[in-house]
């Protein structure tokens, strides 16, 4: 999950909890840990920075 939600916001403009969302719409069952979540907040503001 973690990885599908880092690749959908490098092709796309969206955050991570967007791409989640956009996840969970087709495999509702999904949710990665807080560590993960940590990981993905931490992506997402790299790719805000560059």
């Amino acid at each position: 999950t973690t990885m599908v939600v880092a690749y959908l916001m490098t092709v796309t403009n969206y955050g991570w909890e967007e791409c989640l969302t956009a996840v969970k719409a087709v495999r509702s069952f999904v949710g990665p840990n807080y560590g993960f979540q940590q990981q993905l907040q931490e992506f997402q503001m790299k790719q805000v920075s560059e």
